[in-house]
């Protein structure tokens, strides 16, 4: 095994392979826990969004790098998956291009979609990554670095979009998030039944993934229920402060 193979294959042992809630694990996520709070310290300062507006951009920029330097390996060096699953239609890489332009247009659904989808997104994806794109490489290999380094970002400009004061969630903007995050969806699933890929993980969970876990009890496609109450009991606890603070006002 050579350091390329380690780094950049999955040509590895199996116990180096990096696995859900393993040491490994765990480290990466307090490393990037604690990045993601000492910058959003550091750049959260209210009506300051030159920070911002550099890491939103940032964050396609690492896609198209992503999607770069997989197509590479598929071709040269190891196929593991068809470039139609490495296209920007998993959740977390189309919030990728939606953060950008929610933050330069500062378009008040969008920032809405931002705290309440992208941000929990983000952070489910760090806690249970999909292990048929990350399970067989070491845990310092591009890839799996690469994926926390995104998602961390993700969940840095979700935080600081409500820090610097772009945005205040707003509990009457769900309905419109959730009928965006609906429709495409709905778009989603379709398009995987016409070419049986597994975008969003509707047509099967992936292994290491929450879905996975509400799988194994409540079965295909039970688990997708499932999901959408967890979702919804999420989204709620993050708006339920910003409600109850407003209805307190609103009776002053």
């Amino acid at each position: 095994m050579s350091l390329f193979d380690l780094l950049f294959t999955t040509r590895i042992p199996a116990w180096l392979r990096f696995r859900s809630f393993s040491p490994e694990h765990f480290l990466l996520l307090s490393v990037f826990a604690g990045l993601v709070l000492i910058l959003a310290r550091r750049h959260g300062a209210r009506g300051s969004f030159a920070a911002l507006r550099r890491l939103a951009l940032a964050l396609p920029c690492i896609f198209i790098i992503k999607f770069a330097a997989f197509a590479l390996l598929e071709f040269f060096v190891e196929p593991q998956m068809s470039l139609a699953d490495r296209l920007p239609l998993h959740l977390c890489a189309m919030n990728a291009l939606v953060m950008p332009l929610a933050v330069f247009k500062r378009n008040k659904l969008l920032l809405n979609y931002v705290y309440a989808v992208a941000l929990p997104a983000a952070v489910f994806a760090m806690l249970t990554p999909a292990m048929s794109y990350y399970g067989g490489y070491f845990f310092l290999s591009w890839q799996v670095l690469l994926f926390y380094i995104d998602h961390a970002l993700m969940a840095l400009v979700a935080v600081l979009c409500v820090k610097t004061g772009l945005v205040r969630p707003d509990f009457r903007e769900l309905l419109p998030v959730t009928g965006l995050l609906a429709s495409y969806a709905a778009f989603i699933f379709i398009l995987n039944k016409l070419t049986d890929l597994n975008f969003l993980f509707l047509n099967y969970p992936d292994e290491g993934t929450v879905m996975a876990f509400f799988a194994y009890y409540m079965g295909n496609p039970g688990y997708l229920a499932a999901l959408a109450a967890l979702t919804s009991a999420v989204i709620a606890l993050m708006y339920a402060p910003y409600f109850i603070i407003d209805e307190k006002l609103r009776h002053e």
